[in-house]
């Protein structure tokens, strides 16, 4: 796969993850209750965002390299905690809940988006200002 379509699958990637936690956000307004899968799948489309994003900067970076094991950690723990909601949704038997695979999911990503942030920002990987974006997220978000 050529490094121009890996960067636009995972520009989409982004798209959909924060589709997701709109959607999430939505229908906890409308209903009162979290909807199913929508807030454990975000992760796994934002680890693969984050492969795009690296991509920028051609993966010569430690800090990058870091950051996207991060960021698939946190993607494979975010598969889990996936597969394990829709276990509990289709069987109606919830699988005991490994707290540390919704940490791995939650954080991984945050932390791979900081690592590979810096290059990004530092490399001006992208253009003007928006070239803070990355790193500003991971930052803000912790």
């Amino acid at each position: 796969m050529s490094t121009n379509i890996r960067i636009k699958a995972s520009g989409w990637a982004a798209i959909l993850g924060g589709f997701c936690w709109i959607l999430k956000g939505g229908l906890i307004l409308l209903t009162g209750e979290q909807p199913p899968v929508l807030f454990e799948v975000a992760p796994v489309f934002f680890a693969a965002a984050m492969v795009g994003l690296a991509g920028l900067i051609n993966g010569r970076s430690r800090l990058a390299q870091a950051g996207l094991v991060f960021a698939v950690i946190g993607g494979m723990a975010a598969v889990f905690n996936s597969l394990r909601e829709l276990w509990a949704v289709a069987t109606g038997r919830a699988i005991i809940e490994i707290e540390l695979f919704s940490a791995l999911a939650g954080f991984g990503w945050l932390l791979g988006l900081l690592l590979v942030g810096i290059p990004v920002w530092r490399r001006q990987a992208l253009a003007g200002k928006w070239r803070y974006l990355p790193f500003l997220m991971g930052f803000l978000s912790h």
